[in-house]
């Protein structure tokens, strides 16, 4: 059984991760690139809800992400702590920074 943040982490079938992120937001984005970086990626992707995370897009603009796609619907399979699963329907959208 998982708990805490480790829940919220979950491969999905379509190999897509999935993370909640909360308002060390930041640090895990920065944490990434150095991650990138090393491995000699040039460019970072994030994919942020613009309606419930407004402040994140805010933030990730302000450090050179820029919009690569238009917002879109996504459907996804969360975890609860007891390991039940609930189906949620919410909006991304991609935006993307150089590392170089």
């Amino acid at each position: 059984m998982l708990f805490g943040r480790s829940a919220y982490l979950k491969q999905h079938e379509n190999k897509e991760v999935y993370l909640a992120v909360a308002a060390e937001g930041m640090d895990l984005i920065r944490y990434r690139e150095e991650i990138a970086r090393s491995l000699g990626y040039s460019d970072l992707i994030v994919s942020v809800d613009p309606l419930e995370n407004p402040k994140m897009i805010k933030l990730i603009t302000k450090h050179e992400y820029e919009a690569i796609s238009e917002p879109y619907i996504k459907t996804a399979f969360f975890y609860n702590d007891d390991e039940t699963t609930y189906e949620k329907t919410y909006s991304r959208i991609d935006l993307m920074r150089s590392l170089s």
